[in-house]
């Protein structure tokens, strides 16, 4: 679950990109949901996530024949980090 603030924050800056015209009101909103959703998912993660333990996100083998693997996870610190970088998102965009 904690992996969608990564997809969010995507989906984000391309409907971003896709806006047209010049106008900064759409931009702002667009900037504002995006960061209010993944400080609602990353408050969601945090619930969810099993206390005192390493919570792995995501795991895929990237490169196999090198044993090169993409793992995302989270520990406590983690979670209060991923928290506070959504209250900073919300905070920057305001």
């Amino acid at each position: 679950m904690l992996a969608w603030t990564i997809y969010l924050t995507f989906l984000g800056m391309a409907a971003l990109l896709l806006l047209p015209g010049r106008d900064a009101k759409w931009p702002r909103l667009v900037a504002l949901a995006t960061a209010v959703l993944g400080f609602v998912v990353g408050i969601a993660g945090t619930v969810n996530a099993p206390d005192g333990q390493l919570h792995t996100i995501t795991e895929l083998s990237w490169i196999p024949m090198l044993g090169i693997k993409f793992h995302l996870a989270a520990d406590g610190i983690s979670l209060v980090l991923v928290l506070l970088t959504g209250i900073a998102a919300i905070a920057g965009v305001l």
